[in-house]
């Protein structure tokens, strides 16, 4: 898995989660061709893709959706839904909002 995070607010959290589950962080600007080059060198083929804001996160949400691997995104009502497949209610866009979404799963599965 691979997890998206373009927002400021968002990258501590992912970390975490990444760090936590053993994900793949793609923290910053998202380099186009980053999922659908195969000649980038820093190119990586996750089994599914996290982001954290699909607006903010377009980028990695259409190469995704290029190549055919399934999104997941923390959604608030204001955000775009073309493109991703689950999505999940995220009431607070902040850094509180994420970083419940983090808690849950460290709680879920204790180290």
């Amino acid at each position: 898995m691979a997890v998206a995070a373009t927002r400021l607010y968002a990258q501590e959290p992912v970390k975490k989660f990444c760090q936590l589950t053993g994900s793949t962080p793609l923290i910053g600007r998202f380099i186009p061709g980053q999922l659908s080059n195969p000649q980038y060198p820093g190119r990586i083929d996750p089994e599914v893709i996290l982001v954290s804001d699909p607006r903010a996160d377009a980028q990695a949400v259409k190469e995704a959706s290029k190549v055919g691997i399934p999104i997941v995104a923390l959604c608030s009502t204001d955000n775009e839904f073309a493109g991703v497949d689950p999505s999940y209610p995220n009431k607070q866009q902040g850094q509180t909002g994420i970083s419940r979404h983090i808690l849950v799963t460290d709680q879920a599965n204790p180290p």
